[in-house]
């Protein structure tokens, strides 16, 4: 029993970044600013390369 509620809290909290940007995108096109995918990507990929490597840059000074 507890281990279905577990994985449904994880699958909500693995959806929830997702939702936002939707609701972003569509509040962005309700605002006449549409967000295309080309420009998402160019904005998202440099942002997930950073996140990434202070993520690594964070472990390898705290652990290794």
């Amino acid at each position: 029993m507890l281990a279905r509620y577990v994985g449904y809290s994880l699958s909500v909290k693995k959806c929830w970044p997702t939702l936002r940007n939707v609701a972003a995108a569509g509040m962005a096109e309700r605002a006449g600013r549409p967000i295309g995918f080309m420009t998402f990507l160019k904005v998202g990929v440099p942002a997930t390369l950073v996140s990434m490597l202070l993520a690594t840059g964070y472990i390898a000074l705290r652990y290794l």
